[in-house]
């Protein structure tokens, strides 16, 4: 009987160390309305990123959107200052839509967004026949974008290609 009690007391001696030890890492941890914690760490959902009090409930396309003043440089149409309109898109939530860009398009379409940068991928031409395609890349402490792009007037036998920086600025 003596021994047995002393094994019943070590079984639980032990099961109240074991059970202490198996502490859930993610507890305390709060993600926000778009994450979820996984061994103590938060991950965002698609589409959403960390706010300052780390928490997932900023869209990452948020950095983009809004007006800009633009500033281009292109190889063939030289340099030119106008504004665009950055909106999201209701399509999906890494798009935006973006307005007036090159000063010219209208309903430019859809460009995706991938943590700091936005592509714009060929798309087909809206009412002037030019085709647009580029890329650019956000200093959201700056509030401003740098672009690379290209636009491809192909009504011709020979496309003509405007290469384009530019600088986005808020």
């Amino acid at each position: 009987m003596k021994s047995f009690i002393k094994a019943l007391s070590f079984a639980a001696v032990f099961g109240l160390f074991a059970t202490a030890c198996e502490t859930d890492p993610c507890k305390d941890v709060v993600c926000g309305d778009h994450g979820s914690c996984l061994e103590g760490v938060c991950n965002c959902e698609t589409g959403y990123e960390k706010n300052t009090e780390g928490l997932c409930n900023t869209e990452i396309r948020a950095k983009f959107q809004g007006q800009w003043t633009v500033s281009d440089n292109c190889s063939q149409s030289g340099t030119a200052s106008y504004t665009v309109s950055v909106t999201a898109s209701t399509a999906n939530i890494l798009e935006v839509k973006i307005t007036n860009f090159w000063g010219s398009f209208v309903n430019q379409g859809t460009a995706t967004i991938d943590g700091n940068t936005i592509n714009i991928a060929r798309q087909e031409p809206d009412a002037d026949q030019y085709f647009i395609s580029g890329s650019g890349t956000i200093n959201a402490a700056a509030n401003s974008i740098a672009w690379n792009y290209n636009i491809s007037d192909e009504t011709g036998a020979t496309p003509v290609v405007d290469v384009c920086t530019a600088t986005w600025s808020k």
